[in-house]
């Protein structure tokens, strides 16, 4: 599966205001609590990909910095956490407001699909910001897009171990439909050779 997840508000309690080096939205706790859970995620297989607002520079510097985190920057590697972000110059432009950057998002998820070779059913998406999840719908609609109570990362975290939970019982009811399916054919060509 693939995890996408904004920053600020979503697996971040506070805000940084897209500046995550200057104010820190995350205390002590939030900070240990998200880097064990990506480090959980990751170790199961899933792909774990940050979809924020936060400037590129800022954001790569907070990761490495702060949460001490091995990351790639708006790009994909398999095993460890990817991050999407904008450019100073992307951000700061005031023709880039809340729409835009809805629109940003679901380019980056796009593309992060693409070079991952994965499909956006097999995919979930997390905001706290309502029009971002709106588009990702609009854009991806078979992808889970589930709205993140703002500041509420524990939450969060419990929608998408459900819904990883749930895809995963899923997966293994089709396994068992389909080996019990393939039992009733072969047995029935069986018999078909008798009759």
């Amino acid at each position: 599966m693939n995890i996408f997840v904004d920053f600020d508000m979503t697996i971040a309690e506070g805000h940084s205001g897209g500046y995550a080096l200057h104010h820190d939205p995350m205390g002590n706790e939030n900070k240990k609590y998200i880097k064990a859970k990506i480090s959980d995620w990751l170790s199961e297989g899933h792909n774990v990909i940050i979809v924020t607002r936060g400037i590129d520079t800022h954001i790569d510097m907070y990761l490495d910095t702060k949460l001490k985190i091995k990351h790639t920057m708006n790009s994909f590697s398999k095993g460890i956490l990817s991050v999407y972000a904008p450019t100073e110059e992307t951000f700061s432009n005031p023709a880039n407001g809340t729409a835009e950057f809805a629109i940003f998002k679901t380019e980056y998820v796009a593309d992060f699909l693409q070079k991952s070779q994965t499909e956006p059913k097999n995919s979930i998406f997390m905001d706290d910001t309502t029009l971002n999840v709106d588009e990702m719908k609009q854009k991806f609609p078979q992808m889970e897009c589930i709205y993140a109570g703002p500041g509420d990362y524990m939450d969060t975290v419990s929608k998408i171990d459900t819904l990883l939970q749930r895809k995963k019982q899923a997966a293994g009811f089709r396994k068992r439909k389909s080996r019990k399916l393939n039992k009733k054919k072969s047995k029935s060509r069986y018999l078909s050779k008798w009759w």
